[in-house]
């Protein structure tokens, strides 16, 4: 019997010290996810992605808080009442986990803009469902303080936040992954990061916070607010080995509070009025001066963005001043080929008119006797003509005047017949000594 009791009590024991374990856990995980976020956020306020990032953050720090009020309040009214609010949080991280995506991944995606905008709508209408019955039965059913923590019935409304949580999340889970794997550099690596961090938290946290409770093995829901580390792991390594968001900035804004914070806590347990005005003093100055180096950090970090954002648009110019040359290179290499088949086609033509030149001129030459010729033929028999005509008008003339005068008119035709012989051998003649003389002349050249 003494055992019996010293099992139960070393057992209750045992679980009490697992729940102020939890709880301890949980406060270290919200106090290092509401500092992350914090400083995130004043790093840079206007920044669409630093403003996500910390809401993102918060509300899982605000989910944290929630299980911390359940655990310290211990009570059946007010744990039920925390209970049913952190499922709030939990809605609200798909919304800003997309938003975190898309203003980091796809500032100018249009494509990705309009599904964006229908997964939205959707996200709202479903995180109005829950917050709205949040505080009904649909949420929480019922709880039961254990010796190790707090376990409650889920009601319907989880499997629809399950569902929700798989889908809104898988649609910013599928994009990450085509960054990842589209992009090699260090944003695929930041993206493959957070993917990573993103998917082992929400399926650790699904399994202790929704479905393990579903199944009666409540107990499981201590771990869950712990899986979120993981995701702030995850994304702290992003930040310090892939230049997430300005690792120097957090880093020095992270050590001034924590030193502001130390003297502050100082002040306060000072035991007289001189050291109080100590610390005064030296708080004010560690304030001055955290103040100057935060500020003169994030100039310089400034200077080196402005910095390397001209060394990216120098390496663009570069590469279009590159693209343009191999550009012109082909162009110029395709007007070359052009020229030279000009060229080829232009030789060929010079080559057949050659030879319709040397046609021609061996025409000329084989027409110049052909032509001479019948046209000397023709002078001489008529020369014989007249000459015959004149000796028989001398023998018959005086007989016959009749046939005198006929003979009169022959030798008159025959006159005008041999001066139109000479006219056109003479022009005749003129043509063929141009010509022979453009013949020569073009063989002398040749």
């Amino acid at each position: 019997m003494h055992r019996l009791k010293s099992t139960v009590f070393m057992l209750r024991l045992g679980y009490l010290n697992l729940m102020l374990l939890s709880t301890q856990i949980y406060i270290i995980t919200f106090f290092f996810a509401s500092v992350l976020s914090l400083f995130v956020l004043l790093n840079n306020p206007k920044s669409l992605i630093n403003r996500f990032f910390s809401l993102l953050v918060s509300s899982l720090a605000l989910w944290i808080l929630s299980n911390i009020f359940v655990n310290l309040a211990y009570s059946y009214d007010y744990s039920l009442s925390f209970v049913r609010v952190a499922i709030i949080w939990v809605a609200l991280l798909p919304i800003f986990f997309n938003q975190f995506v898309k203003y980091l991944y796809f500032p100018r995606d249009k494509n990705y803009e309009q599904k964006n905008k229908i997964f939205l709508y959707a996200s709202y209408v479903v995180t109005a469902i829950i917050v709205l019955l949040s505080q009904t039965t649909f949420n929480v059913k019922s709880i039961s303080l254990e010796s190790w923590g707090v376990d409650y019935e889920p009601g319907i409304l989880y499997l629809v936040l399950l569902c929700y949580l798989l889908i809104a999340f898988g649609f910013s889970f599928f994009h990450l992954f085509k960054i990842s794997q589209k992009t090699k550099d260090e944003t695929g690596q930041q993206a493959r990061l957070i993917l990573i961090g993103a998917c082992i938290t929400l399926i650790l946290s699904l399994f202790t916070n929704i479905v393990f409770p579903f199944l009666g093995y409540g107990f499981f829901n201590t771990f869950g607010p712990t899986t979120v580390l993981i995701f702030l792991s995850f994304i702290a390594y992003s930040i310090t080995k892939h230049h997430l968001f300005n690792i120097r900035v957090i880093a020095i804004e992270l050590v001034t509070f924590g030193l502001w914070m130390t003297i502050l806590v100082r002040t306060f347990l000072a035991e007289t009025r001189q050291e109080m005005a100590i610390e005064i003093g030296l708080l004010a100055i560690t304030v001055i001066f955290g103040i100057m180096l935060i500020q003169s950090t994030m100039h310089e970090i400034k200077q080196r963005e402005h910095i390397e954002k001209l060394a990216k648009d120098l390496q663009k110019a570069y590469k279009s001043v590159d693209d343009t040359n191999k550009n012109l290179e082909h162009k110029v290499a395709e007007q070359t080929q052009e020229i030279s088949r000009a060229y080829e086609v232009e030789k060929t033509a010079r080559r057949e008119l050659e030879k319709l030149n040397q046609t021609k001129d061996e025409l000329i030459t084989a027409s110049q006797h052909n032509l001479r010729t019948p046209l000397t033929a023709l002078r001489w028999q008529l020369e014989v003509i007249r000459k015959n005509a004149e000796s028989t008008d001398i023998v018959e003339g005086a007989d016959d005047p009749a046939k005198a005068g006929d003979k009169t008119g022959l030798q008159e035709a025959l006159k005008e017949s041999e001066e139109s012989v000479n006219t056109l051998t003479k022009v005749l003649e003129d043509f063929l000594e141009i010509t022979e003389i453009k013949v020569s002349g073009k063989n002398t050249r040749e």
